[in-house]
């Protein structure tokens, strides 16, 4: 059998870490019957929030970039002949092409704003 200080010290242990494990227990069983009420609090820094807000704004563009160019595509593809029965006569490449240009206008915009704040 161990004896000395170092016995001592290790009975302390034993005995708090057994308590522990009640407390523990108990804590949980308050929570679990609404005796108790665990909060949190998430602050996002400013930094952290701007950022964020940047990069929401970015894939919104890209979205945006990306429906323009696969709509541009879909007018490209589309064959003016399914119009026969109207009286005007809508030109779809035209309209796919003024797509396709605002597109790049756009995505070049996105590229010097993701550069300016690197």
């Amino acid at each position: 059998m161990l004896k000395g200080p170092l016995a001592m010290e290790l009975m302390k242990f034993l005995d708090a870490s057994t308590r522990s494990s009640a407390k523990t227990a108990e804590a949980l069983d308050m929570l679990e019957k609404g005796q108790i009420q665990s909060r949190s609090n998430i602050a996002f820094e400013d930094k952290a929030l701007s950022t964020i807000e940047r990069l929401t704004g970015y894939i919104i563009r890209t979205l945006l970039i990306l429906v323009l160019f696969i709509g541009s595509c879909v007018l490209c593809a589309a064959s003016p002949a399914t119009m026969e029965m109207t009286n005007v006569r809508i030109d779809f490449p035209a309209i796919g092409f003024v797509g396709y240009m605002l597109a790049v206008v756009l995505a070049i915009f996105l590229y010097r704003d993701v550069k300016k704040r690197k």
